[in-house]
Order: C-alpha cells, then sequence, then structure tokens
C-alpha cells in the first residue's frame, strides 16, 4: 500500500512538472521593441533623373513626416506637389 502511494505521488508530481514545462514552452516568448528602426529606400524620379537615397526612419512614421525630413516639399491639402 505504501508503495502504491508513493508511485502515485511521484506520477502526479512528475504530471505536474512536464505540464509546467509544456505551458512554459507555449508561451508567446516574441516581444516588440517600440521605436524600433527601419531603413527605407527612398527614389525619386524626375524624367530621366533618378535621385535614390537610403534613409533610416522610426516604425510607424508617415511617408509625409519621412519625405519633409530629408527633402524640401511643398504640399497641397496633405497632396505632395513639388519636392
Amino acid at each position: 500500500m505504501f508503495l502504491g502511494d508513493f508511485t502515485n505521488e511521484k506520477i502526479s508530481i512528475l504530471l505536474t512538472l512536464f505540464l509546467t514545462f509544456l505551458l512554459g514552452a507555449c508561451a508567446n516568448t516574441s516581444s516588440q521593441t517600440s521605436g524600433s528602426t527601419i531603413d527605407i529606400t527612398l527614389q525619386i524620379t524626375n524624367k530621366d533623373q533618378v535621385n535614390r537615397q537610403e534613409v533610416t526612419a522610426n516604425q510607424g512614421d508617415s511617408v509625409m513626416n519621412i519625405l519633409k525630413a530629408h527633402h524640401d516639399i511643398e504640399e497641397d491639402n496633405g497632396l505632395i506637389t513639388k519636392i
């Protein structure tokens, strides 16, 4: 009788440990860092001229803000009219 109780207790402890590790392995481990940067290639084509520029921006920045930071632009109601 004593050996049977010991085995059941041992099995339940091992089962508990196994389930703990299993649930830990299924946890979401990916994390996003806020303010991470991205590399962008700006290409402006005007007739035969191509101007290509590599810039770095923060994730979530708008295209308008990136262009304003790197070029003199004119806009009308949120639309770019001249670069």
